[in-house]
């Protein structure tokens, strides 16, 4: 509960390219950029600022009305005084608020900005297609000529 749900899920990797070449310094740089671009998911919208905002109005306020509602009328009774009433259904609002905040994060949780892992064929040359294995393969055979080669990842 740390994080706003309002906030872009926070994403702190990072990747850093030094050579003593220009050319392989960029061309690394544009393919790792494309690979991590063509690694995004469809749940990208789900990561993005202001998606709880978006989703609160339309789906979690009349959700939180109507379960506040019903888990209300369980609680309430008509011989207690009314604010007592009102406090209930206020409160069970907000328990039902605080369930569709722990969805959505958990959505967030479940559902990642990025897929860097997927099957392949262990046949397949590590230059076939661009993947950690292929990033892997360059530091161990092209580096030891570029020794200001960086590659970080959180």
């Amino acid at each position: 509960m740390a994080v706003q749900p309002s906030a872009p899920t926070p994403n702190k990797s990072n990747f850093f390219v030094t050579a003593e070449v220009e050319s392989w310094s960029t061309s690394l740089t544009t393919r790792l950029n494309d690979f991590f671009t063509e690694k995004g998911t469809l749940t990208n919208w789900l990561h993005a600022p202001a998606t709880y905002d978006a989703l609160l109005a339309p789906i979690g306020l009349p959700l939180a009305l109507w379960g506040g509602y019903r888990l209300g009328s369980i609680f309430a009774h008509n011989n207690w005084p009314p604010p007592f009433i009102f406090g209930i259904y206020i409160y069970c609002f907000l328990i039902v608020i605080n369930i569709f905040r722990c969805v959505f994060m958990y959505a967030r949780w479940i559902y990642p900005k990025a897929e860097l892992i997927e099957s392949t064929s262990s046949t397949e040359h590590p230059q076939d297609d661009f993947d950690d294995n292929y990033i892997r393969y360059l530091s161990k055979r092209d580096l030891g000529w570029y020794q200001g080669f960086s590659l970080i990842t959180l």
